[in-house]
């Protein structure tokens, strides 16, 4: 007769037998000795059980070591998995002064810009420049010519 219910014990047996076999392993197990119709459901109790950790970048499942044991290495798993995404923080920081930084540019210029437009005037189709040479003067510029 199968059993109908999954206890807390035997979820640490299937993530074994998840690592090694896969998923579809479990599936067949939980279906044939357990007869449960819904196998996807005890693999997701699976992914949230307090003794388990499961990496999907590693589609495995760890058991969860107690905070008191002196755990000074990491493990082989923790070593081969995927990188910490600690670097994106940083680069997004240093991308956000870049722009602050090409803005500041952009309104420097741009003020140089409207102070130039004050005095100079440029008519690209009669090819002329207009110097307001007195506004200058008096506005403390000094105007040379070469």
């Amino acid at each position: 007769m199968p059993k109908s219910k999954v206890s807390s014990d035997e979820l640490e047996e299937l993530a074994e037998l998840y690592n090694k076999e896969g998923k579809r392993a479990v599936k067949d197990l939980l279906t044939d000795q357990y007869g449960i119709l819904s196998p996807d459901s005890v693999i997701r109790r699976m992914k949230n059980a307090a003794g388990l950790k499961y990496d999907a970048a590693v589609d495995r499942f760890f058991v969860k070591e107690d905070a008191s044991a002196d755990n000074v290495f990491m493990s082989i798993e923790e070593l081969c998995a995927a990188p910490a995404q600690g670097i994106g923080p940083a680069k997004r920081e240093m991308e956000d002064q870049t722009a602050a930084m090409e803005n500041l540019i952009h309104a420097l210029i741009g003020e140089r810009l409207l102070e130039l437009s004050k005095y100079v005037i440029l008519s690209s189709l009669s090819r002329t420049v207009v110097i307001d040479r007195t506004a200058l003067e008096s506005n403390g510029y000094r105007v040379e010519i070469h």
